[in-house]
């Protein structure tokens, strides 16, 4: 599984991730695009206004990001680069609904000659149905929405195309427009056995570990996950760089190319201890899949203790667990939980070697355009990673 599509799963499972509703008016390609409603524009020249109307007869992007989702950033590179090489012709506008003092920090570090509109009530966002990010609107010389599509699809010789009123092709995003990340609802809250393994009906790639009600851990759910995403969740597998793919045709399982599935289990009560388990045998059953662990030396990062004192011992009074990108907040946490997050954002794989057995509560706000504030975050809780190289359980999938 991609680093990419892990980050997208973290997003979707962060608590405001999701933006509000799409509006049922939303525009389509091919009608003209209303004038922008944004609050306030920064980067852009002091005299020109922040309206289509100004800048009639350049092709306009309108790019939904936001600082704190990681595709975002190199996202906004390749926008950059456009802007520059256009700069006469062609507007960037990227919209976040993030506050003015966050959007300032990333121009410090990340110079742009793009504007950044603040469109913290998300009037722009809903209207666009920009509810996955990153998500870019293309409006040509005329105001005519060209293109609703991803940055990696506006290229320069898109722009070229266009410019000399010629047209571009560019692969269209599909716009969630429906509730598929609920869960089943119609089945009975005194289940005591079910599993359902079936083609993705899911427009976003989503899953849950029920931790109340009815079904509290002793239900699991996914939504358009590929069959290697799938054992990585059963066998817990906190990131890609712990599995061997070892398939006979690699595209097929590409989250690109592979066929997704939804997957629905509950067990009952009393085998709630063998949720993981139980999950892996459904989907030995459904796959014809063998997995395997296997032991390899391999470069890590070691997350050792520097100074004591730092981090904040946890009282137990309630477990918390949430993440936006670099946004971090838990309580009631071990440390070994808090290594899978930071191996989401390392490139290989982290090793607890701090010997901390308690429970903390942990919070860490860094930023994706600034990576040593990563470490200057764990510096503050007295932790540093350090380079090293050790025997590391690998999960070896084969078809």
């Amino acid at each position: 599984m991609s680093r990419y599509i892990l980050t997208l799963i973290s997003l979707l499972l962060s608590t405001n991730f999701l933006l509000a509703a799409q509006e049922l008016n939303s525009p389509a390609i091919g009608q003209r695009a209303p004038e922008l409603t944004l609050e306030t524009v920064l980067n852009k020249p002091d005299k020109v206004e922040a309206t289509l109307k100004a800048l009639n007869g350049k092709i306009v992007i309108l790019e939904f990001w936001a600082t704190w989702c990681q595709p975002c950033i190199p996202a906004m590179e390749h926008l950059s680069t456009l802007q520059e090489k256009f700069s006469n012709h062609l507007q960037v506008v990227a919209i976040s609904s993030e506050d003015e003092d966050r959007l300032r920090k990333y121009l410090k570090k990340r110079p742009t000659n793009a504007w950044i509109g603040i469109d913290s009530d998300h009037s722009m966002s809903k209207f666009y149905g920009a509810r996955i990010i990153p998500h870019s609107v293309v409006i040509d010389k005329d105001r005519i929405i060209t293109a609703i599509t991803f940055p990696s699809e506006i290229t320069e010789e898109k722009i070229k195309k266009l410019l000399s009123g010629e047209s571009a092709s560019f692969k269209e995003k599909k716009r969630y427009v429906g509730g598929n990340l609920s869960v089943d609802t119609e089945i009975s809250q005194f289940t005591l056995f079910h599993v359902s393994v079936k083609p993705s009906q899911s427009q976003l790639t989503w899953s849950q570990i029920h931790n109340k009600g009815s079904f509290k851990d002793r239900r699991i759910t996914a939504g358009r996950f590929t069959i290697p995403m799938l054992y990585q969740l059963a066998y817990q597998i906190p990131s890609p760089d712990r599995v061997i793919y070892n398939f006979k045709n690699s595209d097929q399982y590409n989250y690109e190319n592979a066929e997704k599935f939804d997957f629905d289990l509950i067990v009952p009560q009393f085998q709630k201890e063998q949720l993981y388990q139980i999950m892996i045998a459904c989907l030995n059953h459904s796959f014809d899949l063998d997995a395997k662990l296997e032991k390899r030396k391999i470069k890590v990062k070691v997350l050792k203790v520097k100074s004591k004192g730092k981090l904040n011992v946890s009282d137990g009074s309630e477990d918390v667990y949430t993440f936006k990108g670099p946004n971090f907040e838990a309580k009631n946490i071990s440390i070994k939980k808090f290594t899978e997050y930071l191996e989401n954002h390392t490139e290989i794989p982290v090793v607890d070697e701090t010997m901390l057995t308690g429970r903390y509560d942990i919070k860490m706000e860094w930023q994706f355009e600034d990576p040593k504030t990563f470490h200057q975050e764990l510096e503050k809780m007295g932790l540093v990673l350090e380079d090293a190289e050790r025997f590391i359980e690998h999960w070896v999938l084969s078809d």
